[in-house]
């Protein structure tokens, strides 16, 4: 699978592999998605999306409504069963991610501690609204001193249509108060006003990357910010769930190959950025 493209001479063809940052796993119903039977059947569908759009490897996090009462306990629960999933599909997932509620500091630390020491997840994500919670909620401070204590990513969800819940200034906020975490900025391009945006502010945030997960099919500004600040801060992602579809072709996978970037820009974006940003070793093969 992934991308199969010419070299800068155009006499061997190459193979790119695809890493999708941005898979969630679950649902709403905790006696279905603890079983094996609905795992395998959830890790089926998901192979089948990911094999019709020569996507070779995801990263997976909860879904957002997975436990409803945002009890750290009920997390806890969730990751086990994540760990579960991604342990069984190494061929499918190439990292899994945790959610902890911050309004419960004791127990959200305690459990990020145990995902990251031993569950090895590599990252921690957010979807604010759902929470209740604003991205830069003074509470947040908990979450942010533990991915840095454990040098892990944190991903945040910066969907438009959330409106000032999960604004991009908020996380920017974040970022300039923590300059040594990694960010994530899942969904930023999903509207033209919000991709536009990031363009022009992109530069002044280096530690903050860039998903293409929900990205509008018009005025995206891919190529706009690969030229403006290079290649190097933009990730693949999809925004792809468990259960019925939410669409079935993978739009920032076939766009970023009709861009026409070359091969070794295609690359960063494809697999080597989220290497880099989730601290794991994609030498290229899959």
């Amino acid at each position: 699978m992934g991308y199969r493209v010419f070299d800068a001479a155009g006499a061997a063809e190459l193979s790119i592999p695809v890493i999708d940052c941005h898979h969630h796993v679950g649902n709403i119903e905790p006696d279905e998605w603890m079983q094996p039977e609905w795992r395998q059947q959830d890790q089926a569908d998901r192979q089948d999306f990911m094999a019709a759009n020569d996507i070779d490897r995801c990263v997976i996090m909860p879904m957002p409504l997975m436990t409803l009462t945002h009890d750290n306990q009920r997390y806890a629960t969730a990751h086990d069963v994540l760990a579960r999933y991604r342990d069984e599909r190494p061929d499918l997932v190439a990292a899994a991610c945790a959610t902890v509620n911050p309004a419960e500091p004791q127990s959200a630390e305690a459990e990020l501690v145990r995902c990251f020491d031993e569950l090895d997840f590599r990252g921690v994500s957010y979807h604010h609204r759902y929470l209740g919670l604003t991205v830069n909620d003074e509470r947040m401070s908990v979450v942010l001193e533990t991915a840095r204590a454990f040098d892990r990513a944190v991903l945040v969800h910066i969907l438009a249509e959330s409106s000032d819940m999960e604004s991009p200034w908020r996380l920017f906020a974040l970022a300039r108060r923590y300059p040594d975490v990694r960010f994530l900025a899942l969904d930023g391009f999903s509207s033209p006003q919000q991709a536009a945006q990031l363009v022009e502010v992109a530069g002044d945030f280096p530690n903050v990357w860039f998903d293409t997960g929900v990205a509008t099919a018009v005025a995206h500004g891919f190529a706009h910010f690969v030229e403006r600040w290079g290649p190097d801060r933009l990730v693949l992602g999809t925004d792809h769930y468990s259960g019925p579809r939410n669409f079935y072709t993978a739009f920032p996978v076939r766009e970023m190959h009709a861009i026409g970037f070359a091969p070794d820009v295609l690359a960063r974006i494809a697999y080597r950025n989220a290497g880099e940003l989730l601290g794991l070793d994609f030498d290229g093969s899959t």
